[in-house]
């Protein structure tokens, strides 16, 4: 195997557009305040997602972890039976 490091940096800003492309989008169906969108991403903040590279992992495996906030969208309420 031969090691290109120019295909791979040219991966992982491809990876990184991604990423970006999928926060634009959820900018633009936010800032629309369709009662759906608002309902999907709640609490949307650009300024606390963040990206960061991973790798390289077991056989030179490598990629971008994008975090997103997500708010009310779990229940954290206990059920008491499930813990008995």
């Amino acid at each position: 195997m031969i090691y290109d490091f120019s295909e791979e940096m040219q991966l992982v800003s491809r990876m990184k557009q991604i990423g970006i492309d999928i926060i634009a989008r959820k900018l633009h169906d936010y800032m629309k305040c369709e009662p759906i969108a608002l309902k999907a991403i709640p609490g949307f903040n650009t300024n606390v997602e963040s990206y960061e590279m991973l790798g390289p992992v077991f056989d030179n495996d490598f990629g971008m972890l994008f975090t997103f906030q997500m708010k009310s969208l779990l229940n954290f309420d206990l059920d008491p039976p499930k813990w008995k």
